[in-house]
C-alpha cells in the first residue's frame, strides 16, 4: 500500500501496544530515510516502478490495529506528513503513553472549523523540555522533527511521488494474544536494537493483562520500573547487588536457536539488571543466563502472573533498600566490604523476617570484621593503639590496610546512619576505588615541617606525653636525638614517623586527585584544601570529600588548634575511632 493510502485513504487507527518500546529514531535514522526516498522515487515518475519500504506488521482488534513492527517508520511517517502540511486521516494512539500520543497530536493540530492543518512544532520543540519526560519518547521525537524540518529547508520531496510512489507492505494477522506476542518475538528476536528486556516486557504484559490490570496499567508499571533503573545511583546500586552473584552468561553463539540470540545489554537498558536479580532468585543453580530461560519460566499465563507478582515484590524491596538511610548504607557495605553472601541469601533475609533485616545485616558485618580481626596478624585492641603499624607502605599488605579501609568506611556509614544532614554515600564510595590512603600528618619528610623548629618542639612535646603513659627505652633515647640540635631535619622526621604516623588515628580516605595534588604539603594546607573542596561539591560533584574524612580534618583538639595535627591529635583520634567502632560492634 501507498503512503496514500496508509495515512490518506483510509481512517486506520494505529495502536502502539504496551508491550512495545518507545519512539528511538535518531536523527541519523530519521535522516537516512528521507535521503533514501529523495534519491529513489525520481526514477519512479511515469512509470510502475515504486520505492518499498521495510514491512509493517500489524494484528486486527476491536479498537484498531495494533502495531506488532514498524512503529518507528509509522511515526516518522506521520511526523514527515504533518510537516509537509497533508492532512491526514489515520492517527496513532498510545494506550500507555497518554503524554507521547499528546505530543504528536499538538504537532498536527488540525483547526475544527476549517481543517486547515496548523504548524506548531517549532513552538512545541522550543518550549519542550528534554528529559522532563516519563519515557525518552518525546526526546527522540523532538530530535526527529529537528532533524526533518532541516533536511526539508534544503532539500525537495515532491508530494504526489512521496504519497504514490512510497509504499509498505503490510502483513495483518489475526487477532490473538498469543499468536501477537509470538509474532513480536519472532519478527524482533534476531533484531540487534532490540533488548531482551524488550520482549520480557512484552511477555508480561499479553499473558498478564486483565479486565483489572489493563495493558495500559502494566505498561505504565514497566514504565515507571525503567525509569527507575536509569538514575544514576540506582543503576549503580543495582550493579553491585548483581556483581556479588555468580551469573553465567550463555554465549550468544552457543545458543541453539535464532530465537535464543537475544542478549540483555545493561548499560542501554538498565531494568535488565533487575532481571538478572529475577534470574537470580529463580534459577536452580545450573540454569545460564539468556532469554530462553524466561520463556520456560513464564511458560503459561497463570505461572506468568505468579512471577509478575515476585517481580514486583523484588522492585518494591529494592526500591525501599534504597530509600531507607539504614539499610541502604549497611546493606552498601556489607556487599561491598565481605564475603558472607549472595543476592539470594540477601533477599531471602528480607522476605523470611523482614522485621529483622536490617538487624541480621548488621550482625553479618560484625562477624565478618572480627573473623578478619582474628584471622590476621592484629588484634581488634590494635585498632587504638596509637603505636601500631597498620600502614607498612604502598607496595607492602598483610590484610591489615585492606581491613582497616573497611573501617574507615564503616565510620562513614555511621556518620551517614546518624545524621540525615551529611546525606548519602555515593555507591562507588563503600570501597576504596576512587580514594588513596592519606597520612594526615606527612609520613615522610617536606621542607615545612623539617625546617620548622617550633614544629619539632610539638613532635617533641608530644613524643615526651607518649613516654609518660609507655615505659620505651628506645622512645627516651629517640627523643634526646631529637632535642640534640646537631640533628638534622631529615633525621628528626626519620625518628619521628616511628611513632604513631603509620597508625589508624592517622590514617584517612582521601580522593586520589586531591590526594596526590598537594603532595606532602603541610597539614594547614591539606585541611584548606579539604575543606574547600568539600563545599564545592555541589559544583558538578567532582571531588566527593568522605564524612569521616572531613570530621577527622575538623578536629584537632591541641594547644595549636586547627592549624596543627601532632601525636596529641593522632592519640585522641585512634581512640575515637577504636571507641567508635568497639561501641558500634558491641550494640549488635
Amino acid at each position: 500500500q501507498s503512503i496514500r493510502e496508509i495515512f490518506l485513504e483510509d481512517e486506520n487507527t494505529f495502536i502502539i501496544p504496551a508491550y512495545q518500546r518507545g519512539y528511538k529514531w535518531t536523527k541519523e535514522h530519521v535522516s537516512h530515510l528521507l535521503e533514501s526516498i529523495a534519491s529513489k522515487i525520481p526514477v519512479c515518475h511515469d512509470s510502475d516502478q515504486y520505492f518499498c519500504l521495510q514491512n509493517i506488521t500489524l494484528c486486527n482488534s476491536d479498537k484498531g490495529l495494533r502495531v506488532i513492527d514498524g512503529q518507528q517508520r509509522l511515526i516518522t511517517l506521520t511526523l514527515i506528513l504533518s510537516l509537509l502540511d497533508v492532512n491526514i486521516k489515520s492517527h496513532i494512539i498510545f494506550p500507555t503513553r497518554d503524554r507521547t500520543e499528546s505530543f504528536i497530536k499538538a504537532m498536527i493540530l488540525t483547526s475544527s472549523k476549517d481543517k486547515i492543518r496548523v504548524r506548531v512544532i517549532k513552538a512545541i520543540i522550543i518550549n519542550h523540555t528534554i528529559g522532563n519526560a516519563d519515557s525518552l519518547d518525546e526526546e527522540y521525537i523532538s530530535e526527529a522533527v529537528t532533524a526533518i524540518r532541516e533536511w526539508l529547508e534544503s532539500n525537495s520531496l515532491p508530494l504526489d511521488l512521496f504519497l504514490d510512489k512510497v509504499k509498505l507492505i503490510v502483513n495483518v494477522i489475526e487477532s490473538d494474544a498469543t499468536t501477537e506476542e509470538q509474532t513480536f518475538a519472532n519478527l524482533n528476536g534476531v533484531k540487534s536494537e532490540l533488548d531482551g528486556s524488550d520482549l520480557l516486557r512484552a511477555i508480561f504484559i499479553t499473558r498478564c493483562e486483565t479486565e483489572m490490570e489493563t495493558e495500559h496499567d502494566l505498561g505504565e508499571e514497566f514504565d515507571e520500573m525503567n525509569k527507575w533503573c536509569r538514575d544514576e545511583e540506582n543503576y549503580k546500586f543495582l550493579k553491585r547487588l548483581v556483581k556479588i552473584n555468580t551469573i553465567t552468561e550463555t554465549k550468544v553463539d552457543n545458543l541453539g536457536s535464532y530465537h535464543a540470540k537475544i542478549v540483555f545489554d545493561e548499560e542501554r537498558y538498565p531494568i535488565d539488571l533487575i532481571y538478572k536479580l529475577f534470574f537470580v532468585i529463580n534459577h536452580t543453580g545450573e540454569e545460564e543466563y539468556n532469554y530462553v530461560f524466561f520463556e520456560r519460566l513464564l511458560s503459561t499465563h497463570n505461572i506468568c502472573r505468579e512471577k509478575l507478582t515476585d517481580l514486583r515484590h523484588l522492585y518494591s524491596a529494592l526500591k525501599e533498600w534504597k530509600d531507607n538511610r539504614d539499610i541502604y548504607h549497611f546493606l552498601g557495605f556489607l556487599i561491598s566490604n565481605t564475603q558472607e553472601c549472595d543476592f539470594s541469601q540477601i533477599y531471602n533475609l528480607w522476605i523470611s523476617e523482614n522485621d529483622k533485616f536490617l538487624a541480621n545485616i548488621k550482625s553479618m558485618i560484625r562477624k565478618s570484621l572480627l573473623a578478619e580481626f582474628r584471622d590476621g596478624s592484629y588484634s581488634f585492641s590494635d585498632l587504638g593503639n596509637e603505636c601500631h603499624q597498620w600502614y607498612l607502605s604502598n607496595f607492602e599488605d598483610d590484610g591489615r590496610m585492606k581491613l582497616l579501609i573497611k573501617i574507615l568506611i564503616l565510620q562513614d556509614v555511621l556518620l551517614c546512619t546518624r545524621y540525615p544532614e551529611v546525606g548519602y554515600l555515593p555507591v562507588d564510595y563503600f570501597t576504596r576505588e576512587n580514594d588513596d590512603v592519606e597520612h594526615i600528618a606527612c609520613q615522610t619528610p617536606n621542607a615545612k615541617d623539617t625546617h620548622d623548629g617550633e614544629r619539632r618542639q610539638l613532635y617533641i612535646a608530644a613524643m615526651k606525653d607518649l613516654a609518660e603513659n609507655i615505659d620505651d627505652t628506645q622512645l627516651l633515647q629517640d627523643i634526646r636525638t631529637l632535642e640534640d640540635d646537631a640533628t638534622t631535619a631529615e633525621a628528626a622526621m626519620a625518628i619521628i614517623n616511628r611513632y604513631g604516623l603509620n597508625c589508624a588515628g592517622n590514617l584517612v580516605l582521601l580522593e586520589k586527585g586531591l590526594n596526590r595534588g598537594y603532595g606532602n604539603s603541610a597539614y594547614e594546607i591539606k585541611r584548606e584544601q579539604v575543606v574547600e573542596s568539600y563545599f564545592q561539591n555541589g559544583k558538578n560533584r567532582k571531588r566527593y570529600i568522605r564524612p569521616y574524612t572531613l570530621k577527622v580534618f575538623l578536629s584537632s583538639t591541641n594547644k595549636g588548634g586547627l592549624e596543627r595535627w601532632t601525636f596529641e591529635d593522632i592519640r585522641n583520634n585512634t581512640h575515637r575511632l577504636y571507641n567508635e567502632t568497639k561501641k558500634w560492634i558491641e550494640e549488635l
